[in-house]
């Protein structure tokens, strides 16, 4: 046997800070003294619908001829992923509404998405979002278009996508704001 002794297991430690002490008093966003009563979910509910002027562009172009590449494919998940950057955009900025509210007002809000698709040109998509009820929400997809150079109104907000970075541009003045951005 010689002089080595043999190699021990170690023990781990044992870090208690993932131990959850339901009576703890700890620190979180608000407070340096709180104490965690519950977690909860609540989801929504949205329907995702798209308009006839949509269909008509994506199946027939327009005077300028065929709209390629603004497929149901395409829209899809640009429209789901914008959900998340939306909600963060308007929770943080007091000004800044995406959806619309009964009864109709004679100029919906609608959003300019933007996006990258597949390294190409950049695919524009303006939404529509209505309130249904607290849990229940419709996106509507009223055109697309793919065009580097897409111009939205006066007062009008864009969400510029790329990847799970988002930029949200405000049109002020004749000429974009960029107002924050955020990543998701």
């Amino acid at each position: 046997m010689g002089d080595n002794p043999r190699p021990r297991i170690k023990k781990k430690e044992v870090s208690d800070s993932h131990v959850h002490d339901p009576e703890a008093y700890v620190q979180n966003c608000s407070s340096n003294r709180a104490k965690l009563i519950k977690s909860f979910t609540d989801a929504f509910d949205t329907h995702f619908y798209i308009d006839l002027h949509y269909t008509r562009r994506d199946y027939f172009g327009d005077e300028n001829g065929p709209r390629e590449g603004i497929g149901i494919e395409f829209v899809e998940p640009l429209v789901l992923k914008s959900f998340r950057h939306l909600l963060y955009y308007s929770l943080k900025h007091k000004g800044f509404i995406f959806i619309n509210h009964p009864p109709p007002k004679h100029r919906a809000i609608r959003i300019v998405l933007k996006d990258i698709v597949a390294g190409e040109e950049v695919l524009n998509i303006i939404v529509e979002y209505q309130y249904r009820d607290i849990n229940t929400y419709e996106v509507t997809v009223i055109t697309a278009m793919r065009k580097e150079e897409f111009y939205f109104g006066e007062g009008d907000y864009c969400i510029e996508f790329e990847g799970n970075y988002s930029t949200l541009i405000f049109k002020q003045g004749g000429k974009n704001k960029v107002v924050d951005n955020y990543t998701c």
